[in-house]
Parts: structure tokens; sequence; C-alpha cells
């Protein structure tokens, strides 16, 4: 799963989005960063991933039952 994200990146298509013949891929550079919060959401199997990976979106869903 490395490599696939390292060459189909968010920061690799919106560089080249900056070119007036691809500003479709803006959105593509969006649509690819939700996905990648969602499987960073869904890929927690710790509850201080995201502490030591530094990235919020690693951090366990608490549920508060009230």
């Amino acid at each position: 799963m490395k490599l696939p994200t390292a060459v189909v990146s968010e920061s690799t298509l919106r560089y080249y989005a900056r070119d007036p013949d691809k500003t479709a891929w803006t959105a593509t550079a969006d649509f690819l960063s939700v996905i990648l919060k969602l499987f960073n959401i869904m890929n927690v199997k710790t509850g201080t991933k995201g502490k030591f990976k530094r990235d919020l979106t690693m951090d366990p869903v608490y549920y508060l039952i009230v």
C-alpha cells in the first residue's frame, strides 16, 4: 500500500493540477484526501498510534455513553 500512495499522492496531484490543462486533477486530489483520511481512521489498532505517528486522524474514536 505504501508504493501506490506514494505514486498517486495528494500532493503530487495538487502539483500537477497547477497546469492549466489539468485543472480537473484538483477534484481527484480532494477525493484522494478524503479516502486517505478514512483509511487512517479505520486502520487504528492501538490507542497510541496517533500520538506516535503525530497524526490526529489516527487517534482512536471513543464513544461517550450517557
